[in-house]
């Protein structure tokens, strides 16, 4: 094939100044769009090879990174891909997927093929990436910051623009996924990734509102994320030694640094993802039934059984003897806390009252009820 021999060709010819990387790149691109528009004539027997050596140069064109080469070179290989039989797109899908659980974190090739994965995964016939993240979650949770947010970018498109492909094993692997993300770590970013924080809550939210029909049988999977978005959230206390500081840290995410905590913005954030919980929404589905049939429902009531704990972190999180919630956080926490309290009822929140014996503690919940109490009445919250 012409594509191929032209690969080859800049492939044993590199570049040996910026200026000669910058044309070089340009030109490679125009090859490459010859080596696809190669594949529609390319044998049978030959199509997946053809495939493979397409997803090598675009590693090779991402790893250049000339600007504006790259995104024309995406434009290209989304059109391309769209227009692929279902055997030729699960065949490139899954060269992907076997590559991405081959590679280790420190390896140049894996950061282009997650980018790759979600130009895939934008109109695809199938998803199997999300069982790969799931499968080797520790690489993506524990990897560099640059290729977590690659993932979480690709979970959250798939979520918010393709949430009729999800099933209920993607929906599992998912919530693992972002669940290893924000568990505690003994190593840290040098600096807090709020792209992560939102990201993660982009997710969160587009399923709750998208998918409630999953997520209702993933109740405590969504419970135990938000009781690690909200312990998240802590900050040291003043004058705490190398030790203690340690301690805290230990609680906190990998991509959270404690000498730079969250502040009000995301805190106000997380209490609209509360707070969404309460919305009604009727789930998008591949099955159509009669608009007369369909109900909008919100997650309230099954939630409600599980709101105590996610209750229990934040009291457990302004109380500590180590840590607290900064002030501004607190505050526009607020209105996602009320939510909550809301779905408990009268009998939870005293059941939750009842099994809390630091006296801290208790003081910190009185003061909630009574907030939400007269917030209740006036139309607030």
């Amino acid at each position: 094939m012409f594509g191929r021999q032209l690969i080859k060709i800049f492939a044993l010819t590199p570049p040996t100044s910026d200026e000669q990387r910058a044309c070089w790149a340009k030109a490679c691109s125009s090859v490459f769009d010859i080596l696809l528009e190669d594949f529609h004539i390319a044998r049978p027997e030959s199509r997946d090879e053809h495939l493979e050596i397409a997803v090598a140069v675009y590693i090779l064109l991402y790893n250049i990174r000339i600007e504006g080469v790259l995104d024309r070179v995406d434009r290209t290989l989304s059109v391309f891909c769209h227009n692929l039989s279902i055997q030729d797109f699960t065949c490139i899908v899954n060269f992907v997927c076997k590559s991405l659980s081959q590679l280790d974190e420190r390896s140049k090739e894996i950061i282009p093929l997650v980018h790759l994965a979600t130009i895939l995964m934008r109109d695809p016939p199938r998803s199997i990436c999300l069982n790969i993240f799931n499968a080797r979650s520790n690489l993506f949770a524990d990897g560099s910051l640059f290729l977590r947010l690659n993932v979480l970018e690709f979970v959250a498109t798939r979520c918010r623009d393709r949430p009729v492909t999800l099933r209920l094993p993607e929906l599992s692997s998912i919530w693992v996924l972002i669940t290893k993300m924000a568990t505690g770590s003994t190593t840290h970013d040098q600096n807090t990734s709020v792209e992560t924080f939102y990201n993660i809550i982009s997710i969160a939210s587009s399923l709750i509102r998208l998918r409630r029909d999953l997520v209702v049988l993933t109740i405590p999977h969504l419970g135990m994320v938000l009781r690690r978005l909200i312990l998240s959230m802590k900050s040291p206390r003043t004058n705490l030694g190398a030790r203690q500081s340690a301690i805290i840290s230990k609680d906190l995410p990998i991509w959270v640094n404690a000498s730079q905590p969250f502040g009000g913005d995301e805190g106000k954030a997380l209490a609209r993802l509360f707070e969404s919980l309460a919305t009604k929404t009727i789930p998008r589905t591949h099955v159509a039934y009669p608009s007369s049939s369909q109900k909008a429902e919100s997650l309230a009531k099954p939630f409600s059984k599980h709101a105590a704990y996610v209750l229990k972190a934040y009291v457990q999180a302004v109380n500590d003897s180590l840590s607290t919630l900064p002030s501004p956080v607190r505050k526009e926490l607020q209105p996602g806390l009320y939510a909550l309290g809301g779905m408990m009822g009268d009998y939870a929140r005293d059941a939750l009252m009842a099994s809390t014996t630091d006296a801290g503690e208790k003081t910190t919940l009185k003061q909630l009820w009574q907030e939400y109490e007269k917030q209740k009445y006036i139309g607030k919250g």
